[in-house]
């Protein structure tokens, strides 16, 4: 159980590091379009796109992870 409990952590803080990419890319790419550079900003909006889909995808496993936890403890009961 306590190796559940340590992967529940290292999938929090990927799932936190997806979003703070997410944020970070929506601020470079809101400077770079008012800088005038639309070709960076592209990029920074493909970057938006995938790190909003990784953070997704994270926190599902994480919330299938936290479930599964969950019903492990319960039958233990």
């Amino acid at each position: 159980m306590q190796n559940e409990k340590k992967m529940l952590t290292i999938l929090k803080f990927n799932e936190w590091l997806w979003l703070f990419f997410v944020i970070v890319s929506v601020g470079c790419s809101i400077y770079m379009l008012a800088v005038g550079d639309r070709s960076q900003a592209l990029y920074f909006l493909i970057l938006i796109f995938l790190s909003g889909f990784f953070y997704s995808f994270k926190k599902r496993q994480r919330k299938r992870h936290e479930k599964r936890i969950f019903e492990a403890e319960e039958k233990q009961k």
